[in-house]
């Protein structure tokens, strides 16, 4: 597994125009307490999958698949209505932040 990236970003507006920085300021906002999150590693973020709680495995799988959309993830494709149903209302707010103005690293 590799970590890619996305080409395409939307930094129009956008006071955190540095790609990294910017990146790593969406992810520390799901609160996530696993290897891989900071600093940001993909590919060690996804082999904590397994042991990670419900709601845990629906923000590694977003963050994942915002990453690199073309990946074979082991965790699958982002499944919206299954994360609505388990994220609190940080992890829907950091979701939201996104989804308003979606942007790939």
């Amino acid at each position: 597994m590799t970590q890619k990236r996305y080409d395409i970003v939307n930094e129009e507006n956008d006071p955190l125009a540095d790609r990294d920085a910017r990146w790593q300021s969406l992810v520390d906002q799901f609160n996530l307490k696993k290897p891989g999150v900071d600093p940001w590693d993909a590919v060690q973020l996804s082999q904590s999958f397994k042991g990670a709680s419900h709601g845990e495995r629906c923000s590694i799988s977003f963050l994942l698949n915002v990453w690199s959309p073309s990946e074979e993830w082991d965790c699958g494709k982002f499944d919206l209505i299954d994360a609505m149903g388990v994220w609190d209302d940080d992890q829907l707010a950091a979701f939201k932040i996104w989804f308003n103005n979606p942007w790939w690293p």
